[in-house]
């Protein structure tokens, strides 16, 4: 269609506080992402090694 753009990306504004909440909302997405990837190894490895802390409690003492 000729009325579409070439880059389907959303237009830059020249509005700075504009331009400022859009970089911190991505940049909000993208720390949420590592985090999300972050708790699930976390899980991982705490299933991996049947918990946080060795049998008999955090002093290793039966």
């Amino acid at each position: 269609m000729p009325n579409e753009p070439k880059d389907p990306r959303t237009p830059q504004t020249d509005d700075p506080a504009i331009a400022k909440a859009q970089k911190d909302k991505e940049l909000k997405r993208i720390a949420d992402e590592a985090a999300q990837k972050a708790r699930k190894t976390e899980n991982r490895y705490d299933q991996q090694r049947g918990g946080t802390f060795p049998r008999g409690g955090p002093s290793g003492m039966a």
